[in-house]
């Protein structure tokens, strides 16, 4: 097993839950493939509403700014892309924030090549921390 292959997994435990339901989340260290392909769509789907709010901004500004100071399309395309690009790479630190504001806290920092391993491993050193 190489350790390059490993990926990091920074875990979130919400303390106060009344549920079982949505009280622990894994979140990978890295680009989002999924929020740089569907940027709005993954925002509302994370329940990250100010993201999404600049994200409609952004993405107006830019076709209004670039229709104003006169770029064509294909400037448009870079800059959307390289947004997109941005979004990708910040995605999950997004996330990371959101479940902090919704009251989660980081529990443990776990490494697996896929996220069952990661939970494995979590779950067999911090069984503690979990009542399931």
């Amino acid at each position: 097993r190489s350790l390059s292959s490993l990926k990091l997994y920074t875990v979130h435990i919400k303390p106060d839950a009344n549920t079982d339901e949505d009280t622990l989340h894994f979140v990978r260290e890295g680009f989002c493939w999924l929020a740089f392909l569907f940027t709005i769509l993954w925002a509302l789907y994370y329940r990250l509403w100010y993201l999404a709010c600049i994200i409609v901004m952004v993405n107006v500004a830019l076709v209004y700014g670039v229709d104003l100071v006169g770029l064509d399309s294909f400037a448009l395309s870079v800059l959307q892309l390289g947004f997109q690009l941005w979004v990708g790479y910040h995605a999950n630190d997004f996330l990371r924030e959101g479940l902090k504001q919704r009251g989660f806290v980081t529990a443990a920092v776990v490494s697996g090549e896929n996220q069952s391993m990661a939970e494995r491993r979590f779950f067999d050193q911090h069984a503690h921390l979990v009542t399931i």
